[in-house]
């Protein structure tokens, strides 16, 4: 289509990070309200500050640069996609009722019922339509609940490209995070027992002396943290446990602390060229870190914003 690729990959990220900041089922979320020892929705409540402005300025941005940098042809007809929507149209039967599983995850997200609950009912939702709407087996449903769907099981050979969006999934594929997590918990159990964290902080930030400066601390220590050890789950829980007290010392709601820890830690990942993240955004998308990630105004917006708040006192919220 002729397309700016930098533009088109940093909006890709964008949404994406945006999406995955305020979904209750996604893992920095969940993890960044486990740290704090605060529910995952009112963590959520407590980013729609930051984030909510920041995609509306990526949105309005964007917009004008669709105009300023057009597309060559609109109306080019790429086989891939054909091939892809015609594969996969083969391969699957469609019917309204697959809506079920997204939809049981939105009414749970407006409900605010738990997290956890709500993915099993959506997950074995899922289960339970694909014994009656697709053609395949037990044993390759239940195979792809546990180690994820297999393009081999179909009765047909798939192009390179809809074999790696299809071959994925299942539980198995949650063993990296789940063993990292368990390691972050050891860890930061064991720094906790002796009471680091606390006199690591009282040490490097005893000067501080304002809520703002505070907020400002966490923003800064998250994001050198992750950007220095690649792992959004231990730098959550390490600048999490570290900031805990002293943020219930200066009376501020924790939320604020969950908040700072995506704001500068989950939304950094996309613009630090060596981030694991990072690596499989360009890797995926065909596009450097070095090329995107000053079109990227979603997550710039949102840690400006964050760290303006800090000075104005914005949604630096108190304690009930």
């Amino acid at each position: 289509m002729g397309a700016n690729l930098p533009i088109t990959a940093a909006a890709i990220i964008g949404g994406s990070f945006f999406g995955d900041k305020l979904s209750p089922l996604s893992d920095t979320t969940n993890v960044a309200a486990m740290a704090v020892e605060i529910k995952v929705l009112d963590h959520i409540k407590s980013m729609l500050y930051t984030t909510i402005p920041a995609a509306l300025i990526a949105i309005i941005i964007y917009f004008i640069l669709g105009y300023t940098h057009p597309v060559a042809n609109a109306g080019v007809h790429n086989p891939l996609i054909a091939t892809t929507l015609n594969e996969t149209s083969q391969a699957f039967n469609f019917n309204l009722l697959l809506l079920l599983p997204p939809i049981i995850v939105l009414i749970g997200s407006i409900k605010k019922f738990p997290t956890l609950p709500v993915l099993i009912v959506s997950s074995f939702t899922a289960v339970i339509l694909a014994f009656i709407f697709q053609d395949f087996g037990s044993n390759t449903i239940l195979r792809s609940l546990l180690t994820g769907f297999d393009t081999a099981a179909l009765d047909f050979r798939v192009s390179k490209n809809v074999a790696q969006l299809y071959t994925r999934g299942g539980m198995y594929s949650l063993k990296e995070p789940l063993i990292i997590s368990i390691l972050v918990f050891v860890f930061v159990g064991a720094i906790d027992k002796i009471n680091a964290m606390p006199i690591i902080v009282n040490k490097l930030f005893g000067f501080v002396k304002t809520s703002g400066a505070l907020v400002r601390s966490v923003l800064i220590s998250t994001g050198i943290t992750n950007a220095m050890t690649s792992n959004q789950y231990a730098t959550s829980f390490i600048v999490g446990d570290a900031f805990k007290k002293k943020f219930d010392d200066n009376n501020i709601d924790r939320k604020v602390l969950s908040r700072s820890l995506e704001d500068t830690g989950t939304i950094i990942e996309s613009l630090v060229p060596w981030h694991q993240s990072a690596i499989f955004m360009a890797s995926t998308l065909g596009v450097a870190t070095a090329d995107y990630w000053f079109w990227q105004f979603f997550s710039l917006g949102n840690i400006a914003i964050a760290f303006i708040y800090t000075f104005i006192g914005f949604a630096i919220f108190k304690r009930a």
